[in-house]
């Protein structure tokens, strides 16, 4: 099982993000920054980090 990033906060990334929460193969979904739907989707969660703060992005995706 695996983990996935998507980054982005509209409704294109939540659709994205809702399908893959379905597959069997993936863990945990998780968005940065996310929007209101993905935050009340069961196995997605919501990264609150700047999209344009990719050092931090990086450090998330080393520790996830």
């Amino acid at each position: 099982m695996m983990n996935v990033l998507i980054l982005g906060q509209g409704g294109r990334e939540h659709a994205i993000a809702w399908n893959l929460s379905k597959s069997s193969e993936i863990n945990t979904v998780f968005v940065i920054p996310g929007n209101a739907g993905t935050s009340m989707d069961e196995g997605i969660h919501n990264v609150d980090i700047n999209l344009s703060n990719h050092a931090e992005i990086i450090k998330f995706c080393q520790r996830e």
